[in-house]
């Protein structure tokens, strides 16, 4: 096309020359032209019909091949829960069962938004496409079934799991309150020392903010410690056995958060006083200099 353009306009300016020159076949010259114009112009609106027709049914053809993915992601996920039935319903199988019904939710999520789109691209392409609209419409009720279908083994696995789904909501409580215990030792740990008076006064209303924090995590501990002490009680097997070791570190980690942030707190209390000092120490120099 660019090509053809370029001579269409190599032609146009011969054209232009000879009219300028020839004036007796000036009419002759200008039919010529206005012939090649009108049909390159035709031959373009052609060309721009054909590329939007194929424009068109790429998009389509896009649709149904995401369509065909979306469904068989939709089958292979149902099919991984239903092999959820093998886990057992002991603490190894719930932890294990754990781990994929966590990595599941997300999973359901992103299907769930990859389903909205695909609601989204159907309602364009029938309104931009009538003629073909059921065919696009028409594989949004699969979809929905195969989504429904996944769904509702979603929640038959989670109601079948009974006594243990409280297991499995400690297990998940546990690993959110130890994780956040680690980013508070960390952030507690830090070793900044305060520059100036600014930064002392920035870093000791920081690490204020996180003594709130850690009371409010008090309760969470609290619970958790009572739910563990529960689920562990008369409990012979080597993964309950794991389970209590996890819940002494949580203890040994709790109270060495609270030793962290006392020890923390008095070398920053150190370093702001220090910092004042220096303040106090040159306004009077600068007093007395005056």
């Amino acid at each position: 096309m660019n090509n053809l353009a370029s001579r269409i306009a190599s032609v146009n300016e011969v054209a232009a020359q000879l009219l300028s020159t020839d004036h007796r076949n000036e009419e002759s010259i200008r039919d010529l032209q206005d012939q090649l114009n009108a049909r390159w112009n035709q031959f373009r609106q052609l060309v721009g019909q054909k590329r939007n027709a194929l424009e068109s049914a790429l998009e389509i053809q896009n649709y149904h091949l995401e369509c065909n993915e979306t469904v068989c992601w939709m089958r292979e996920k149902t099919k991984v829960i239903e092999s959820t039935q093998s886990l057992g319903n002991d603490l190894a199988g719930v932890t294990a069962l754990q781990r994929k019904l966590t990595g599941m939710e997300r999973d359901l999520e992103a299907i769930q938004g990859k389903v909205g789109d695909l609601r989204l691209e159907a309602d364009k392409l029938a309104s931009e496409h009538p003629q073909r609209a059921s065919a696009i419409t028409g594989r949004l009720s699969e979809i929905d079934e195969t989504w429904d279908e996944l769904k509702d083994t979603m929640k038959r696995r989670e109601e079948t799991l009974g006594e243990a789904s409280k297991l499995q909501g400690f297990l998940r409580d546990l690993d959110d309150f130890q994780s956040w215990l680690s980013r508070a030792q960390t952030a507690v740990a830090s070793e900044d020392v305060p520059a100036d008076l600014v930064e002392a006064e920035r870093l000791l209303a920081q690490h204020e903010s996180i003594k709130n924090e850690i009371e409010r995590y008090g309760a969470d501990y609290k619970r958790i410690r009572d739910v563990g002490e529960e689920v562990t009680r008369g409990q012979t097997d080597a993964q309950y056995m794991f389970l209590q070791q996890r819940l002494e570190a949580l203890d040994t980690g709790w109270n060495e958060l609270s030793q962290m942030w006392e020890n923390r707190h008095e070398l920053l209390s150190q370093g702001y006083s220090f910092q004042v000092f220096l303040r106090d120490t040159k306004q009077v120099e600068g007093f007395l200099n005056n």
